[in-house]
């Protein structure tokens, strides 16, 4: 009779699965005071209005940040739903879907023929290296887990169906690969997993079985074509990085020897990988690599080394598409990227101790170790600063990190590091864009409308930002300058259609002229395309104010303070619409003061004694 699952828990294996789930919240804890990232997160999740409405359509019809991935989407959707921007809870399920796949990859160290104790080893590697901190600390990366669970599924439901021959399991391999696909793109290799894994787990000849792989590998096309037409439309085809052959093969080569590196040097990880400024060092590294796998992977196949020849490949296989073949994005390389590729780097060596008959009491102490290094790890993402600090102390020069700091003191309202850091980047990197823009909202936050006029013009000068003319535009209007504030917003606008932030700034421009009907048209059209900014709400409301509405406009102010119940100066006006109502505006104009909205003073102590 064969044993159940549970059974099978219940046997040798079930001392095993213990251990590493009392790791996980020992090893995991740092994250539960992790906050959002300053990349993505806010985007996703926080500044989503689709998320935030729980619009499964939108989420299966639209690109986000350059991907199609709408099942994590949906996991974004409901987390909203249930913790709004309470951070911790998306931790902790980023924390348990990791679990679930370290589990998955427990029984597929099995399936490899692995016993209980190195399936446990490949496990523990699997969840606790610091690499794949990054993954787990960073919301935003849900997808990868997502991805890598659906992953996982299919390919233990493809060993099933092959001991079994069962067609349903077959179809339950087919929902778990869509699944993946519909998680992250990332997933269009699992094909090839599994020629893999018939060749080398199951010695059988993949031509044999060209028929049932080519529904997969049409799946797989589909779904790498919506990608790149994705990648292409958020404009993370880095055209900047587009290299000479040559280079371009040093960079792949390069890509593969600093991820092995990594695995078994875990001690100079960063967020971010920067592209070095010379690229013949690197090219010659990678080169050399390369060579190098070649040789080692045909003296493999000679000596029929199949263990080895399927670890190195299921590894090759799953990190091709992140080697910058198609230069995506401005990094070199990312830790997130090794996520199911470390299975294939942890079977080669878990196959070389065994080969070697390595004392167990080694393995040990690495699993002993990789937790240790991954708390530390985990500890820095408790706040973006400290990670992003940790990156440069890797890269001094790296602009990606020096900027992104230089955004967080902005929003922090320490502006003197803010134009450190700001300055800083621009110096490192004249032709960076961003640099100038986020100066230029820095100027413009601290009233140097003339400088952000500058910085303004010099981002747009390198590229026709949308944002740069928005933010030019506000500056001009703050100085009177409405023509100039009207051409830049029509200039935003033929950029980037229907842009809330475009028709804000129109909206404003029409109530500084006093055109108050053509001011509320602009405001109920930015509204209705950001339902949840709550300075869209104020600035209506004070129109409506000006028309003598005064219901719509304490309507519009008691939006602002449910979307902000901070937000001092929402207060302070719905106390003056009181007064004009003959209604007690003590309450309101008493919570702006305590806010520290000085203006509310005078009118609390005229109307409230």
């Amino acid at each position: 009779m064969k044993k159940s699952f549970i059974s099978n828990i219940a046997g040798s294996n079930w001392i095993y699965l213990i251990i590493i789930l009392c790791l996980f919240p020992l090893l995991f804890f740092k994250l539960f005071n992790a906050g959002f990232m300053c990349w993505d997160d806010a985007d996703y999740i926080l500044e989503n209005q689709y998320v935030h409405a729980f619009s499964v359509k939108d989420f299966f019809t639209r690109f986000y940040i350059g991907n199609y991935h709408p099942l994590t989407m949906v996991s974004f959707g409901i987390d909203w739903q249930l913790f709004g921007n309470q951070a911790k809870w998306y931790h902790i399920e980023n924390i348990t879907w990791h679990m679930f796949n370290a589990i998955l990859v427990f029984y597929i160290g099995k399936r490899f023929s692995l016993t209980s104790f190195y399936a446990f080893i490949l496990a523990v590697v699997f969840a606790f290296h610091p690499l794949q901190i990054e993954t787990v600390a960073w919301i935003a990366e849900r997808k990868n887990l997502l991805y890598a669970f659906f992953f996982l599924m299919a390919i233990l439901f493809y060993f099933q169906y092959k001991r079994s021959n069962k067609s349903w399991q077959l179809i339950l391999v087919y929902f778990m690969f869509i699944f993946s696909l519909l998680s992250k793109s990332s997933a269009v290799t699992l094909p090839l997993v599994f020629i893999l894994i018939d060749v080398f787990i199951f010695n059988e000849n993949w031509k044999n079985n060209i028929k049932r792989y080519i529904p997969f590998f049409l799946i797989s096309i589909s779904f790498g074509l919506v990608n790149l037409v994705s990648q292409s439309s958020g404009k993370f085809i880095s055209t900047s990085h587009n290299y000479p052959l040559v280079e371009k093969i040093g960079i792949f080569g390069y890509g593969i020897f600093h991820y092995v590196a990594s695995f078994i040097f875990p001690g100079n990880l960063s967020v971010f990988y920067s592209y070095p400024k010379n690229l013949g060092s690197i090219a010659i590294i990678g080169i050399i690599t390369l060579l190098l796998l070649i040789v080692i992977i045909y003296f493999m196949i000679k000596l029929k080394k199949s263990h080895a020849i399927f670890s190195i490949s299921f590894f090759l296989v799953n990190i091709f598409l992140v080697l910058q073949i198609i230069p995506f994005g401005d990094a070199i390389t990312a830790d997130r990227y090794m996520y199911i590729p470390i299975i294939g780097l942890s079977l080669l060596f878990i196959h070389l101790f065994i080969k070697l008959k390595i004392n167990k009491m080694f393995l040990v102490l690495v699993v002993i170790v990789l937790p240790f290094l991954s708390v530390v790890r985990a500890s820095l993402w408790e706040d973006n600063i400290v990670l992003l600090k940790n990156s440069l102390k890797r890269d001094p020069t790296s602009i990606i990190p020096l900027n992104s700091i230089g955004v967080i003191y902005m929003e922090r309202n320490d502006f003197k590091n803010a134009f450190f850091y700001l300055n800083k980047t621009i110096s490192y990197s004249p032709n960076y864009y961003k640099g100038y823009y986020n100066r230029g909202l820095l100027n413009g936050k601290i009233g140097n409308y003339k400088n952000a006029i500058g910085d303004f013009s010099k981002a747009i000068e390198l590229t026709d930002y949308y944002k740069a003319y928005v933010g030019r535009g506000n500056s001009y209007l703050m100085l009177k300058d409405y023509s100039k504030a009207f051409s830049d917003a029509e200039k935003a606008n033929s950029l980037n259609k229907n842009n809330p932030r475009t028709l804000f700034l129109l909206a404003n421009c029409y109530d500084d002229l006093n055109q108050l009907e053509k001011s509320i048209l602009y405001y109920n059209q930015a509204i209705a395309l950001n339902t949840e900014d709550p300075s869209y709400y104020l600035r209506r409301a004070i129109v409506y104010g000006k028309m003598q509405q005064f219901q719509l406009c304490l309507k519009d102010l008691e939006i602002c303070t449910e979307l902000d119940k901070d937000y001092a100066e929402a207060y302070y006006w719905k106390g003056v619409v009181k007064v004009n109502m003959k209604q007690n505006p003590c309450n309101d104009l008493s919570r702006a003061v305590n806010l520290g909205f000085e203006a509310a003073q005078q009118p609390l102590a005229n109307y409230c004694k």
